[in-house]
């Protein structure tokens, strides 16, 4: 195998995938500092790992020139390494922005950049995809070339990716192939899935018996340092899930396979046959087992259709086990007359919401607090803990993240007043102390409506908030208060609702300010599907809906009590 930098990648004895975060992107960054030069010789080399990145970038440009766009066109080019895409896009007229981690990277783009006799003030920039800073709908096209596959969180960089891309705009993305025909005709892919499949049989069959040294073999790893692979179906479906539309794709790339690595006219041959019959669909399965995938995708918002309702569930299974496991103990609760909340109280009033972690009060009841404060409340936000349990959080990072985030949604939400505990919530319990603080606020703020998680969510923060709030409304007249049980991650039985149709662009828009949480789960989309199946549900129609149980106080207590 030719010495590219690819190879190098593959050698490197620190794994990628033993790396999380942001000492992954140190990593990563260190990485293309130190092999820069060699990343830009690589597209005037002729051996076929060098080819098949040239071939890539080809593919890149000439799905740009089919989309036919306007001079002046946004670009942007992530991860634009020496930035030899972003110069053939500025010669063609458009306007492009190119941002990579590497600072070597950058300046070699600026050098290619000044070579071609353009002006390159402005157009490179250091950054990371994981944060882009560009504001909603700026970008008609979005380049990733190279780029998913190194970071830690793929998914959540595809949403931001959406994000910045106007209406209508295009992606193209590339990633390596997990089905490329040169894996898996090689024998150490097929040892590497012989492995992975005896990892899952071998306890199941042999439970303890499995030897020392088997487990040994079975659950020992190579530290190594790679890209993340895709298959085409799985990179598809995660495009779909984010609400993009598939308007084509390509694979291409045959080889070096194992057995000719040291033949390089040969390999290059092979490549060129394999190639005209992948692009003839001569054999249907060649088309999909190139050494690249690229996928070019549009962004729509699509409406969610009935159908959607049975990936909920499916998706979701078990917060509706929980669910019936729970109503089976409790069966008053189960409700067939559903109103308006605002039918049981009036949106003026003072309120109070608890939040276990920062992104919690959005999810349950954002869509809700955006018409109160239409309607003129007062809305006072408990953020209690610093939600630094969250696994993107895990190697040392600013744990004050996420509360600095939940003050940036309280301003674009307009609440009155934001309080921050900052609990640990790696370490958070229940004590009297937050109960006398908690009885301190309610005496302050004299909330009429109390917001506060279902005492049957999923995650035990959410649970001691309840255990928190039933004592602290014992110091107080709350005679006058209704609690509101909102849902995070959990169903309840709802005796309430409120329609957010016109609200939900706008909280989709504040669960994405909340990018650290989101990082890890897609509450955006969960959202999108859980509002759509309530109103379904509930109204009949379809739309969007938040859904609570609301109650008085002493009913409030019996509840957190059983």
């Amino acid at each position: 195998m030719e010495d590219t930098p690819e190879k190098r990648m593959n050698e490197t004895p620190t794994g990628i995938n033993q790396l999380t975060g942001s000492l992954q992107k140190a990593f990563i960054k260190n990485y293309f500092e130190e092999h820069a030069l060699n990343w830009q010789n690589i597209y005037s080399e002729k051996d076929l790992h060098s080819l098949i990145i040239q071939e890539r970038s080809h593919y890149v440009l000439n799905y740009i020139d089919n989309l036919h766009l306007k001079k002046g066109a946004k670009i942007l080019d992530l991860g634009c390494g020496a930035g030899l895409t972003s110069v053939s896009l500025l010669l063609k007229g458009f306007d492009v922005c190119g941002i990579d981690i590497s600072e070597k990277m950058l300046g070699l783009a600026e050098k290619n950049c000044i070579k071609a006799g353009l002006k390159c003030k402005n157009v490179f920039r250091q950054g990371s995809v994981e944060g882009l800073d560009f504001e909603d709908n700026t970008f008609d096209v979005v380049v990733a070339m190279g780029l998913i596959e190194y970071l830690k969180w793929d998914r959540w960089a595809l949403q931001e990716m959406y994000r910045i891309l106007k209406p209508g705009g295009h992606l193209i993305v590339t990633v390596p192939n997990m089905l490329r025909l040169s894996y898996v005709t090689n024998p150490k892919f097929l040892f590497s899935l012989l492995k992975k499949t005896a990892r899952k049989i071998l306890p199941l069959v042999l439970g303890s018996r499995v030897s020392m040294r088997t487990r040994h073999w079975l659950y020992s790893k190579t530290p190594k340092l790679f890209a993340r692979k895709y298959t085409p179906a799985g990179l598809k479906n995660m495009l779909k899930d984010l609400e993009f539309d598939i308007v084509n794709t390509v694979s291409h790339g045959f080889g070096p396979f194992f057995i000719l690595d040291k033949f390089k006219g040969l390999s290059l041959k092979l490549n060129d046959v394999l190639q005209k019959w992948s692009k003839r669909k001569t054999v249907r399965w060649l088309s999909e087992s190139g050494s690249d995938y690229i996928v070019l995708c549009s962004k729509s918002r699509k409406t969610p259709e009935v159908k959607d309702i049975d990936t909920f569930k499916s998706r979701e299974k078990k917060l509706f086990l929980k669910y019936n496991l729970w109503i089976r103990k409790h069966p008053k609760y189960l409700q067939t007359n559903f109103r308006p909340l605002e039918e049981i109280v009036d949106f003026r009033e003072n309120t109070l919401v608890l939040s276990p972690h920062p992104d919690d009060e959005i999810i349950g009841c954002g869509g809700t607090l955006l018409q109160m404060l239409k309607s003129g409340a007062k809305v006072t936000v408990l953020q209690i803990t610093d939600g630094s349990d969250t696994l993107a959080l895990s190697e040392n990072m600013d744990k004050a993240i996420r509360p600095k985030e939940a003050k940036i949604v309280a301003e674009k939400l307009g609440i009155k007043e934001l309080i921050l505990w900052e609990e640990d919530a790696c370490c958070f319990k229940f004590n009297q102390k937050n109960v006398t603080e908690l009885s301190c606020i309610l005496k302050k703020v004299n909330p009429k409506i109390i917001f506060v998680p279902f005492i049957n969510e999923q995650d035990p923060h959410h649970i001691i908030a309840n255990k928190i709030l039933a004592p602290a409304l014992e110091e107080i007249d709350s005679d006058n208060i209704t609690i509101v049980s909102y849902e995070v991650y959990s169903l309840l039985p709802p005796n309430v609702f409120c329609v957010i149709d016109k609200q939900f662009k706008e909280k989709e828009n504040l669960l994405m300010k909340y990018r650290t949480g989101m990082k890890v789960f897609d509450y955006v989309h969960f959202c999108k599907l859980s509002n759509f199946y309530r109103s379904y549900t509930l109204l009949g129609k379809k739309g969007f809906a938040e859904a609570f149980l609301a109650m008085n106080v002493k009913d409030y207590k019996e509840l957190v009590r059983v």
